[in-house]
């Protein structure tokens, strides 16, 4: 059994301020094999000021992850992934992204309908829950049939 972690985000990501080289000291402390750092990308969101920035800087994060790569190849096999907010509209500019990196790992998640955040109250306004429930699998499904680059649906 290959003992991994493929959904880790670090100082890149909007919802982490971890260290990278941290990330991977832990994990070979703790006996992990492979980790894939995935941290957030999401295009075309609503958010205010004072949320949470995902957009991910690819020309910076990508060489990052790649010399950390190198840098621990003998202790921990570091894979480059990107957790992709996707939405139905995003398919192509997705595809088109994931196409000039050499990802190794893709999360594809939908974090919006509509633009809007689905933890976000804005969301949930006028709205009952199987309503709400209702619009996010659509959007799910809408997603994945206008995304293909993925690995596994978040």
């Amino acid at each position: 059994m290959i003992i991994s972690d493929y959904h880790i985000h670090s100082s890149f990501s909007g919802d982490s301020v971890e260290d990278l080289n941290r990330i991977c000291k832990k994990a070979i402390e703790l006996g992990i094999k492979e980790i894939a750092i995935t941290d957030h990308m999401d295009l075309d969101v609503k958010v205010a000021e004072d949320d949470l920035n995902f957009y991910l800087n690819l020309d910076e994060y990508v060489p990052t992850i790649l010399k950390l790569k190198e840098f621990y190849k003998k202790d921990l096999d570091i894979k480059l992934g990107m957790e992709f907010g996707v939405q139905k509209h995003l398919g192509e500019i997705g595809d088109e992204l994931i196409k000039k990196y050499p990802f190794d790992f893709i999360i594809s998640s939908v974090h919006t309908v509509d633009k809007l955040l689905v933890d976000q109250k804005e969301f949930w306004n006028d709205k009952t829950r199987d309503e709400a429930h209702d619009k996010y699998f659509f959007e799910i499904l809408k997603s994945v049939e206008n995304f293909n680059q993925f690995s596994v649906q978040g």
